[in-house]
């Protein structure tokens, strides 16, 4: 038997809800959706098909001065009292959530450092807090910073139940982070988030930075017994990952709010610094969620080589190397020479100036053959059984079913 397309889906979910209820907010059940593998636009536009269709319609409901969206099927229908207090609650843990997100990427990024920073001259990881040396805006503070040899790179972490757009605010946040390379050291934006969509991606590349999306949403495990009921309400349980307080190696112990207010604080770093005084709690991190930040790190890395400032040549091998890492983080192993011609046909695919090229492709190779063993010296490829693979990573920009 075939699985339902995304309208029937959507359309037997909203109906079940509209069986038990009211009227259902919209943004939540989108995010229900997403647990299927429902983009949100794709919800979206399901439930504006069951609306020309007359099975729904929409309604605006004010909530302490802000409008909620909610679907019911007649606009007579107004939302229980109960489900309105489970959107704010919710609303509000999402809020504190986010601290304790920015937390538990610090300690992924404070793993990938502990894992290859020792192989990479300047690589470092610093904790949300005052860096303003690195701004382009002053006014902006990422939620991280990090180091690279010939780049800083801000993060920005977002952990909220938007499918996140150019249209957003942290579009704006990224922007502002990011800088032009002839005022000095470039700042290039990183993006940890949930889900984004394609012109998101496209926004923060064309700024060098990269996005990753984990699809993973975080919560610290002293929310638990306030929130399961609501998320039990609103079917929303599966959508998060419960995870311990971050114990250091000096034995504090952290959850969002403390981690919120150390940021707010230049007294006390050390609390956070060096980098390997957070790895007591590394083994908390989902696999998905490390594999897909590392993989987005290592890729960031991979990019900012094309940046050093090389020759002609050197260049174009950069961008095949690009090309074979991007295949090596969605598709597993390689041997060495298919990776070399895979990374060769994806690149004159994408660059007309390398079209042209074919009588400088074997010196072009034997400098990507030079950067590869350079990434192995680097961990940032591992090589077993003949094939190399980017090291226990995963692609950070990963597709949805629908």
């Amino acid at each position: 038997m075939s699985r339902p397309g995304p309208l029937e889906y959507v359309k037997t979910i909203a109906t079940n809800r509209l069986d038990d209820h009211p009227a259902w907010p919209v943004s939540q059940f989108k995010l229900e959706c997403e647990v299927a593998g429902v983009y949100q636009n794709t919800t979206g536009n399901a439930l504006i098909e069951l609306k020309r269709a007359g099975e729904i319609e929409e309604k605006s409901v004010q909530v302490d001065g802000d409008t909620r969206k909610y679907f019911a099927r007649s606009k007579r229908h107004e939302p229980e009292d109960s489900i309105v207090e489970a959107t704010k609650r919710f609303e509000a843990f999402l809020t504190r959530s986010g601290y304790y997100a920015n937390l538990i990427a610090y300690v992924a990024l404070c793993k990938i450092y502990d894992e290859i920073g020792q192989h990479i001259t300047g690589f470092d990881v610093l904790p949300e807090g005052p860096h303003r040396y690195i701004l382009n805006n002053p006014g902006r503070e990422p939620d991280g910073v990090l180091l690279l040899p010939d780049e800083r790179v801000p993060v920005e972490v977002y952990n909220g139940g938007d499918y996140l757009g150019t249209n957003t605010r942290k579009h704006q946040q990224l922007e502002d982070l990011s800088s032009d390379p002839d005022n000095g050291i470039p700042t290039n934006p990183m993006l940890i988030n949930r889900l984004s969509d394609d012109e998101m991606r496209a926004a923060v590349r064309s700024m060098n930075g990269i996005v990753i999306d984990t699809n993973v949403m975080v919560a610290c495990n002293n929310e638990k017994p306030e929130i399961n009921e609501v998320l039990d309400t609103l079917h929303l349980t599966p959508r998060f990952s419960f995870l311990p307080e971050v114990e250091t190696t000096d034995g504090d112990v952290l959850d969002g709010a403390d981690y919120d207010e150390l940021s707010l604080s230049t007294g006390d770093v050390d609390t956070l610094r060096p980098p390997s005084k957070m790895l007591e709690s590394a083994d908390i991190l989902p696999d998905q969620y490390i594999k897909r930040i590392r993989g987005g790190v290592q890729l960031q890395y991979v990019n900012s080589i094309y940046r050093e400032g090389h020759g002609r040549m050197k260049q174009d091998a950069c961008l095949v190397l690009q090309a074979i890492y991007n295949i090596l983080l969605r598709e597993g192993g390689l041997t060495r020479s298919t990776a070399l011609n895979r990374g060769w046909d994806r690149t004159i695919e994408h660059y007309n100036r390398l079209k042209s090229a074919q009588q400088r492709k074997e010196s072009i190779l034997d400098h990507t053959r030079d950067l590869l063993n350079r990434l192995q010296d680097e961990h940032i490829i591992t090589q077993r059984s003949g094939k190399i693979y980017a090291r226990q990573a995963e692609h950070p920009q990963q597709h949805l079913t629908f």
